[in-house]
């Protein structure tokens, strides 16, 4: 029993600090990126899809950064829309090898959890697409950078557990449709001040846009009035990520 009051004292400042130090610290959260047995968060979210209990020893997971919102190597970007689609409807999809929607034996694992998040910084230059650096920038500055991120199981038992261990597997690339879609020019909106279509067309039924698809003014020689890429808004109807070579964002991978 404490009878000296400086003692006393002593003691309850330890736990006021203790209890600060505690709410200061960071909050452990289930988007924390890590590689490996899933937390109970994760366990629970990945036993929500299937017909069994399962324990964290049974599975690999692992989080991909799915998609963003910057020019692709087709010369298109995802409007923000899309890619909040692809947040709020994908869970549950299989994760594949190379888009094989033809073959059931190509699913590896499934996609359990996923959001959409606006980063503090743009990605490597490394990882963008060479000639887009300057366009990406542009579109940084006017709506940030935003990246649909995705957790995914892979059974332990698997072979493809040491194929991404191993970094055999690194990029990746989401498979899906897109219904009502809409392509967008990026140019004329930017100069209107508001969403124009390419096919959009006036009340006298011409066409708003004068621009061309981007590598299709060969066909009528308007190769000087191509757009830079094209956006692509729509509804997003997810079927699948897939582990491949190459995909068509430089920056959609496996986080390590």
């Amino acid at each position: 029993m404490k009878t000296n009051i400086q003692e006393i004292n002593e003691e309850v400042i330890k736990a006021i600090v203790s209890q600060v130090l505690e709410r200061l610290a960071p909050v452990s959260r289930s988007t924390d990126f890590y590689h490996g047995a899933p937390t109970d968060t994760h366990l629970q979210k990945i036993n929500s899809y299937l017909s069994k209990a399962t324990g964290a020893d049974d599975w690999f997971v692992f989080p991909v950064r799915a998609s963003d919102n910057i020019v692709n190597r087709s010369k298109r970007k995802w409007s923000v829309s899309v890619l909040q689609n692809m947040a709020e409807r994908t869970n549950g999809v299989s994760f594949l090898i190379n888009h094989d929607w033809d073959d059931v034996n190509a699913s590896i694992g499934f996609v359990f959890d996923g959001y959409l998040k606006k980063e503090m910084q743009a990605p490597p230059t490394t990882r963008q697409v060479p000639d887009s650096i300057e366009h990406n920038s542009e579109i940084i500055n006017d709506e940030g950078y935003w990246c649909y991120y995705a957790w995914v199981a892979i059974p332990r038992s698997s072979d493809a557990v040491g194929a991404v261990e191993e970094r055999r597997q690194q990029f990746v690339s989401t498979g899906g449709l897109v219904s009502k879609m809409r392509l967008l020019c990026p140019i004329c909106t930017k100069e209107k001040g508001f969403d124009v279509g390419v096919y959009d067309m006036n009340e006298e039924g011409k066409y708003i846009c004068p621009h061309s698809l981007p590598g299709y003014g060969w066909w009528d020689g308007t190769e000087d009035m191509e757009m830079p890429y094209v956006v692509m808004s729509g509804v997003y109807d997810p079927v699948e990520i897939s582990a491949v070579t190459s995909g068509n964002l430089p920056n959609a991978e496996i986080v390590r």
